[in-house]
């Protein structure tokens, strides 16, 4: 099923987008072809100003449309994870108990995916790189990991699967190092959004990671970019290899939403998500072709050859809501 990413609200209403903005725009979702969405509080002043009727009227909305709600993504708590100061405080990453608040009102999908954004390490908002931020890494993975697995356990108390979503700088590191996480106790079945544009951006072989991430990717925001800046454009506006990324999805047996993700101007966002939907289309994985029909008492008719067999990378991809 194909869905929009927080990206949609943030590009028709800016980073300030209410509950309110979110049930307005369902129609337009569904209009343009989208069968979910995933829901967001960008800012924590409206995660605080938000209400079990917002999330009563959304779902109720959703439903009439029959849209599915995909994962919950809680931007705000980001915050916790974007400098030293704040990873170093004790306890539950703050704002985690109101944001799964928020998320198990809604209902849909079980997962309940956070940010790691860039990480700022002076007020003048400077980042290390290189060597610097693997220095600066290490240091941190002890209160990285400590606070992760209060957020994971949290998480799952409350009826979600934890997913983390990177972006580039963030304190972890990429595919590699989310891939040790899964080796901790009690961080087994943390979830990764698969964001291609900032996979794309911190130079990671995009249609690789379905492949050695398997089971651990929990959803996904479809954009594209250059390799160069971290941005999210169209699918097919950029150099990610849709084509091949989309069958190693296919193959993994990922059974999850794909979700576009594009920031761009309100005046565009019709256009540019109806295009993305329309690219995604033709990349599709064809599904696998039909054995043909015998009478296996005829002797006549040949058996199928397995070796000719479509292989796990030819499987359609399943689009089962989330």
């Amino acid at each position: 099923m194909y869905g929009v990413s927080p990206a949609y609200f943030y590009s028709s209403f800016g980073p300030g987008f209410r509950p309110a903005d979110i049930l307005d725009a369902l129609p337009g979702i569904r209009d343009l072809g989208y069968g979910a969405f995933q829901p967001e509080a960008f800012r924590a002043e409206i995660s605080s100003a938000w209400t079990g009727a917002d999330s009563g009227r959304i779902a109720d909305r959703a439903r009439d449309l029959g849209l599915s709600i995909g994962p919950f993504v809680a931007h705000w708590l980001g915050s916790n994870f974007a400098t030293p100061e704040a990873l170093g405080r004790r306890g539950l990453p703050e704002g985690t108990a109101r944001a799964l608040e928020i998320a198990a009102a809604l209902g849909g999908a079980q997962v309940f995916a956070v940010p790691l954004p860039a990480l700022v390490l002076d007020r003048e908002g400077g980042s290390a790189h290189g060597a610097a931020i693997a220095a600066v890494r290490a240091g941190l993975r002890g209160a990285l990991v400590e606070r992760l697995g209060l957020l994971a356990e949290a998480a799952r108390r409350a009826g979600f699967r934890p997913a983390l979503e990177l972006l580039p700088g963030n304190v972890l590191g990429g595919s590699a190092e989310f891939r040790d996480l899964l080796s901790i106790p009690g961080l087994e079945n943390l979830g990764l959004v698969l964001d291609t544009g900032h996979f794309h951006a911190m130079g990671e072989d995009v249609p690789s990671l379905p492949g050695q991430l398997g089971g651990a990717i929990a959803a996904t925001h479809l954009c594209d970019n250059d390799g160069i800046e971290n941005l999210s454009r169209p699918p097919g506006d950029g150099t990610i290899p849709f084509r091949p990324l989309l069958a190693a999805l296919a193959a993994s047996g990922y059974r999850g939403g794909l979700d576009v993700e594009i920031v761009c101007p309100p005046g565009d966002v019709a256009r540019e998500y109806r295009k993305a939907r329309e690219t995604l289309d033709t990349w599709m994985p064809p599904p696998p072709a039909s054995p043909p029909r015998t009478a296996a008492a005829d002797p006549r008719v040949a058996s199928p050859d397995p070796m000719n067999a479509p292989g796990p990378g030819a499987r359609n991809l399943e689009r089962s809501p989330v």
